[in-house]
């Protein structure tokens, strides 16, 4: 990782054409890909020829950067593209996601934000590509594999499909592990997916365990609709710092729980939480789940009290347009509010089991009080990105090189490669018990077999691809 002291110098630095050594450029991007005369920016990309040598011939491994500082993205992305550089002498490269970090939009504030989308982040994987041959980084007859994790994965895969002028693909393979193919508007399944992977016996989960995360968020639920003493008890029994004002507060704070903490816990097994922990906490003797709840949350929050905040709240952070380069919540909530959907609304008439914890009109409501986006707004960008790339049954790759990785407990698989819809089949290494990008994280003591196996499978499709 590099400091912030070294970041806030790279940022300053003007970078030649060349860039062989080790470090930071940039390279300007049109806003608008179908329309390149409109404006363009700054994007920055990373470079480490450590295992090429600076070989402009050697394979590129690009890491595809998501929604937050590519320094950040290269920590997410590196445990499993690093070793693969290294068995095959091939230059690492991680592209920035245009808006975030250090690749601001122009200005920055709320007017440059439309040139924030995911297809155009997809075409800024082809600028660059065009922009390593033409400066001299990698020639052009060097392959290029694309790796990316979540949203990342999808911008890599829909990279996947682009052509350059010859007709040949941009990219000459993609590892796209947990990605969600298909923008939706409402992801009614996530709360209940994440409930599901705490019973999965692969994951160290149990069948108990998903009761008892299911009974704490339907007890929260029964406090949310409960009024002030309703609202005072969830804030004792979560440890929340203040208690919630209102109803729309109270789901927020229920929102935190289900949406945040449980679901960053699936992710972080090979960092000691994880499913284990969480059930060691829920299934505690003599406490009741709402309360084993909390003490996970407790944990979360590294002992002291929870802060969740308020709506209101959050839909000021969304209006600062002086966000800095660590910040992204705006970005990424602009984002899923103007084409990618995927807010986690819950209810019992969703199949959630719990009436009223989360819902949707709560979520649009902040996209149109954030952004002045109305409902049918949100859901156009939405659908034509599926109508471009194809949702879960992306076109465009006959010769099967996108790979695509699921992880049995991930409860974002629901939006992921599906040999079921539209009669596509794509290459999938299914990981037995497997978190969110389980198979990119780095390796530990604590990385089970299966996550091993599935590294291993794609660096054999690796290895193939490159011979």
């Amino acid at each position: 990782m590099v400091g912030k002291a070294m970041l806030g110098a790279l940022a300053t630095m003007t970078f030649a054409m060349v860039v062989h050594a080790d470090g930071f450029g940039t390279l300007l991007q049109p806003l608008n890909h179908s329309a390149p005369a409109g404006g363009s920016f700054k994007q920055r990309f990373w470079v480490n020829s450590t295992f090429s040598g600076g070989r402009a011939g050697a394979p590129v491994l690009l890491i595809v950067g998501g929604e937050m500082s590519v320094t950040e993205w290269i920590s997410i992305v590196g445990g499993q593209v690093f070793p693969l550089a290294e068995a095959h002498n091939a230059t690492i490269v991680a592209l920035e996601h245009r808006g975030f970090g250090l690749s601001v939009l122009q200005g920055g504030d709320a007017s440059d934000l439309f040139a924030l989308r995911a297809d155009q982040a997809a075409e800024d994987v082809a600028g660059l590509r065009r922009h390593a041959v033409v400066s001299g980084l990698s020639a052009p007859d060097a392959k290029w594999l694309a790796f990316g994790c979540s949203y990342s994965g999808m911008v890599a895969a829909f990279s996947g499909q682009l052509r350059q002028s010859d007709g040949s693909h941009v990219l000459d393979g993609v590892v796209a592990s947990s990605a969600p193919l298909v923008a939706q508007t409402e992801f009614v399944d996530y709360t209940t997916n994440v409930a599901t992977a705490f019973g999965d016996a692969a994951a160290g989960g149990s069948a108990a365990c998903a009761s008892g995360v299911s009974a704490a968020l339907a007890a929260a639920t029964g406090l949310v609709s409960g009024g002030a003493s309703g609202w005072e008890r969830l804030a004792g029994a979560w440890g929340l710092c203040a208690a919630p004002g209102s109803v729309s507060d109270a789901q927020w704070a229920w929102r935190f729980a289900a949406e945040y903490v449980l679901g960053y816990m699936v992710v972080q097994e090979s960092r000691g939480y994880g499913i284990p922990f969480v059930c060691s906490n829920v299934l505690r003797p003599g406490v009741a789940p709402l309360e084993g709840l909390g003490q996970a949350l407790s944990a979360y929050a590294g002992g002291s009290c929870s802060d969740v905040g308020t709506v209101a709240g959050y839909v000021a952070e969304l209006r600062n347009v002086t966000a800095g380069p660590a910040d992204f919540a705006r970005q990424y909530t602009w984002l899923k509010c103007t084409t990618l959907g995927w807010l986690h609304a819950c209810g019992s008439a969703d199949g959630c089991g719990v009436e009223g914890s989360l819902p949707l009109s709560l979520l649009q409501g902040l996209c149109r009080d954030a952004f002045g986006l109305e409902p049918a707004q949100q859901s156009a960008g939405g659908a034509a990105l599926n109508a471009r790339f194809g949702g879960t049954a992306p076109p465009g790759r006959s010769d099967g090189r996108v790979q695509y990785v699921l992880g049995g407990a991930d409860p974002w698989r629901a939006l992921g490669a599906d040999a079921g819809r539209g009669g596509f089949v794509p290459p999938v290494v299914e990981v037995e018990g497997g978190w969110h990008c389980s198979d990119m994280d780095v390796v530990s003591d604590r990385t089970p077999g299966p996550v091993l196996a599935a590294r291993a499978a794609v660096a054999a499709t690796v290895a193939r691809w490159l011979r």
